[in-house]
């Protein structure tokens, strides 16, 4: 009797087992199914977006609803990866379908993720002009980081104006996304630029320097001038170097007298500025510092004077029996170098 009662609960928990592992596999094929069936959805969605906004139309909301989830995914596959009539037609269907008053609406949250999140869907579909710059001045960097980031594809006057300001922001990563934003703007930032600096403190004055230098524009040059005297060594070695890629009597003058700056990276600046000028007027004043006690400024009047050519190289030789160890070994170092 209790053999039988043992072989029928044997039974049992063995037919509950077999039940278990088949609603277990059941259920994983039946989603490996559904996925397999969402997936090839999805990617005939895709085509068809494709096809349409490649058109230069739009989806309208009926079109959007019929599957929503997946359309949703395919107008941010498609939107960060179009550009022109296809991008124009990707905001319009955004617009049509209300992501884009969605987007304005969380913009508006007193929850800064939720912030974040609005500021990045008009990055992603575009539009925002009416709501995002405002949020250049969000509490959370995190939210004016993004704002900055969208600015890059909406290059207005009030925009790059806004954007210049930016770089003396509380937080680096904001300064740092400034930077970037206003190198991609090229030479429309010129004015924008020139103004700040005219206005800027030592602090904030050493990034817009950087920028400047990358457009090389000799409206700079009363700036580059003004920031050469600025007591902070990272203004006047930055100030150098745009100075450098102006050129000019002045420009070469003032790089000339901050050879004998007290700072190490402001001399380095100047002779590598003049170095780049491959004018044999400057060898002997770059020949001068040779001798200098920093290896970093040895190093840049040796690879100056390499630069400039045969006028340089024989300040180089020449240097080979000074009487200074430093000058005579950089100067063997740099003469070891190939003429190109």
């Amino acid at each position: 009797m209790i053999i039988r009662s043992l072989i029928i609960l044997s039974l049992f928990d063995l037919g509950a087992l077999v039940f278990m592992l088949a609603v277990f596999f059941g259920h994983a094929f039946w989603d490996l199914q559904r996925s397999r069936l969402t997936r090839l959805q999805y990617e005939r969605l895709r085509r068809e977006a494709t096809a349409l906004f490649g058109s230069g139309e739009s989806m309208d909301r009926e079109q959007f609803e019929k599957h929503a989830r997946l359309n949703r995914s395919v107008l941010a596959e498609i939107a960060a990866s179009v550009s022109g009539d296809a991008r124009v037609s990707v905001t319009d269907t955004a617009r049509k379908v209300g992501l884009l008053s969605e987007a304005a609406r969380r913009c508006q949250s007193r929850r800064w993720w939720v912030r974040l999140r609005g500021v990045r869907e008009f990055a992603l579909y575009g539009d925002g002009e009416e709501v995002v710059p405002a949020r250049l001045d969000d509490p959370k960097s995190y939210v004016r980081a993004a704002s900055i980031a969208w600015c890059q594809d909406h290059p207005s006057e009030p925009i790059i104006e806004r954007v210049v300001s930016m770089l003396d922001d509380a937080d680096q990563r904001c300064r740092n996304i400034a930077e970037d934003t206003l190198n991609r703007f090229g030479d429309r930032v010129t004015a924008p630029l020139e103004r700040y600096l005219a206005r800027a403190s030592s602090a904030s004055r050493a990034r817009a320097l950087r920028v400047a230098t990358r457009l090389a524009d000799p409206r700079f040059l009363d700036a580059s001038l003004d920031s050469a005297t600025d007591p902070d060594p990272t203004v006047r070695a930055r100030s150098a170097t745009l100075l450098a890629s102006i050129t000019g009597t002045r420009a070469e003058q003032v790089l000339v007298g901050l050879l004998d700056d007290e700072s190490e990276m402001v001399r380095v600046a100047a002779v590598r500025g003049l170095g780049r000028s491959q004018s044999w007027k400057f060898a002997p004043k770059i020949a001068r510092l040779l001798r200098d006690q920093s290896w970093e400024v040895r190093s840049g009047a040796a690879i100056a004077l390499h630069q400039i050519g045969p006028g340089g190289r024989l300040y180089l030789r020449r240097s080979l029996q000074d009487h200074d160890v430093f000058a005579s070994d950089i100067a063997r170092q740099v003469l070891d170098i190939p003429n190109e």
